[in-house]
């Protein structure tokens, strides 16, 4: 987990300017990844934070599109000691559960 207090220190980003799902073929266990892109303003998109997860597994998305979709409150839970194979966080959105998974590894910038 790196720079995760980049999330709590700019929650005015909240707008999703962009999600992007992949799949790492070239790796033995096919992991996943999520690039999430989040601005705090329509007008200036170009304010942003990234969050990169890796590894992510069982990713849940509902309502979302139609207009201009946000993110309330997004939370990052270390998991870790759970001992799960491969994941060591779930994040998930916490007022309307827009968004939920698990995932090996955050990154925020």
């Amino acid at each position: 987990m790196s720079n995760l207090d980049i999330l709590n220190d700019r929650r005015d980003c909240n707008i999703i300017k962009s999600i992007r799902f992949e799949t790492n073929f070239n790796d033995e266990h096919f992991s996943c990844s999520l690039n999430i892109e989040l601005c705090s303003d329509d007008h200036t998109p170009e304010d942003s934070i990234h969050i990169m997860c890796l590894g992510v597994s069982d990713l849940r998305i509902e309502e979302l599109g139609g207009g201009v979709s946000q993110l309330g409150h997004l939370i990052v839970d270390d998991i870790r000691d759970r001992q799960w194979d491969r994941l060591n966080y779930h994040v998930y959105e916490l007022e309307d559960e827009v968004i939920s998974f698990y995932c090996r590894e955050v990154v925020c910038k």
